[in-house]
């Protein structure tokens, strides 16, 4: 009896311990908060190579299924393997390499054109600035014309603007600029290279930590599950499981349609702009396709600084491919889009709207570009447990439902039913056991037998008095 006392004092007292303690710690951290966010943050700056790894592997993922499984069949084929799963296991090292290969391939492809016409446009641009410019003075002098109020006020910045860029392009201001700035450019350079090393080290490594996934994948996925099933029990690990196999099916299916959407729009922009004769087409269309993996931002994000390249070569060339661009972002949105990537996250304009400002604040670039899949996912998980909740108090799921301003009534579900007709069944049966009474018959009426079993049925099937609930 005494042990029982002194182990409810014991309970007790190590609860309001473990409470002072973590009442204590959070004073702490609270107190030291940027010192507790810096290690943090250093922390997980140690493993940025193994998350850039995963997500590295989870992208080039379905390009390894390809190969591994064409080139097992290979395998089988020569007799270099006894059947398909050995095959496949020996494939994986190399499925693994050619696949970050043909990555790193099409990489090294895009910014060897990138680079060399960006800078092709950029000495164009120089050095044809005086004429670029003067060419677009007159034309604007001949617009405002008949505006001599207009013209005496945007003329003069004009022609100041032009002066400021002809000294900063021909070396006056760059000299000047280039002169007080040397000190920080130089500490510039030095950071720079430090940052050029540092990335060079963590991708190297992330393509390291990307093929022992791919390699492994398998094994680590099986683990995952072993201690998920082990820490949360069945009914959780399930629910878990269902919702990453949900996640997955939304992010393969978001990625893979914008990267199509994307190469359709910049193949498109490049063949209509040598069809209108506009300036840097495979620059622009590269720009344009880039950008237009972003979400609802992406398209004017690429579009803008398009407009601004061209309309310093030509201006009339500037309004030609603003209006390609608007007729082409239409047909992009409502017919090229729809059918390529199709509703994928299940979500309306709003919330796609929401999930690219709330994870572009939040993690930057990569919220801009899986900020939508991530909401998706989330929308998806609550939307699960706000129907089991509502199912759990009998009432509709379907929103539709809730579209009257009126009170929503309750709703039987099937176990409902099962009960009330258990119910109904056990009152008929004490109805037909009540006329035999000591081995004599009494008579029951068929009415009250009817009436007893339909007043158990409604009573079952009627909704519960709230205040019953509460007591």
């Amino acid at each position: 009896m005494k042990r029982q006392e002194y182990k409810k004092y014991i309970a007790t007292g190590v609860t309001a311990f473990c409470v002072l303690a973590a009442v204590v710690i959070l004073y702490f951290v609270l107190l030291r908060w940027d010192h507790v966010m810096g290690v943090v943050g250093g922390f997980f700056g140690m493993l940025t190579p193994f998350f850039a790894g995963v997500l590295i592997a989870y992208l080039v993922n379905p390009f390894f299924c390809f190969l591994n499984r064409h080139l097992s069949k290979v395998f089988v084929k020569f007799h270099w393997a006894k059947d398909q799963e050995t095959a496949e296991h020996k494939c994986r090292s190399i499925s693994s390499i050619l696949a970050l290969l043909v990555v790193l391939l099409v990489i090294v492809s895009i910014f060897a054109v990138i680079i060399p016409e960006a800078y092709r446009s950029v000495k164009n641009i120089i050095n044809g600035f005086d004429h670029n410019s003067a060419t677009l003075g007159e034309r604007l002098k001949d617009w405002l014309h008949n505006y001599p109020q207009a013209e005496e006020f945007i003329m003069p910045y004009y022609e100041k603007i032009v002066v400021e860029v002809k000294e900063w392009i021909k070396g006056g201001a760059m000299m000047d600029w280039l002169k007080a700035s040397a000190g920080p450019i130089l500490s510039s350079i030095v950071s720079g290279v430090s940052t050029v090393v540092t990335t060079i080290v963590t991708t190297f490594i992330s393509f390291i930590v990307t093929v022992y996934i791919l390699n492994s994948k398998q094994t680590f996925l099986a683990q995952s599950r072993k201690m998920l099933y082990a820490i949360g029990g069945k009914k959780l690990a399930d629910a878990v499981l269902s919702e990453c196999a949900y996640a997955h099916a939304v992010f393969g299916r978001y990625i893979r349609g914008a990267l199509a959407d994307s190469f359709v729009l910049g193949c498109v922009v490049f063949m209509l702009m040598n069809i209108l004769s506009l300036p840097y087409p495979l620059l622009v269309a590269i720009i344009v396709a880039m950008t237009n993996v972003i979400p609802f931002f992406g398209p004017y994000i690429g579009a803008i600084p398009s407009i601004i390249l061209i309309l310093l070569v030509d201006p009339f060339a500037a309004l030609k491919f603003t209006i390609m661009i608007l007729i082409l972002q239409q047909v992009e949105g409502n017919i090229i889009s729809p059918k390529i990537i199709g509703n994928s996250t299940g979500l309306n304009g709003f919330w796609v709207l929401f999930s690219i400002i709330f994870f572009g604040n939040i993690f930057g670039f990569l919220g801009l570009l899986f900020g939508v899949p991530m909401f998706a996912v989330v929308y998806h998980i609550v939307t699960n447990w706000a129907s089991a909740q509502l199912k759990k108090k009998h009432l509709p799921v379907k929103t539709s439902e809730y579209n009257n301003p009126g009170l929503v009534d309750m709703i039987p579900d099937e176990k409902n039913i099962e009960d009330a007709l258990d119910d109904a069944l056990d009152v008929g049966a004490y109805a037909v056991d009540a006329q035999k009474t000591d081995g004599e018959t009494a008579d029951v009426p068929e009415e009250t037998m009817t009436e007893a079993l339909t007043d158990a049925l409604d009573e079952a099937l009627a909704e519960p008095d709230p205040k019953e609930n509460k007591e």
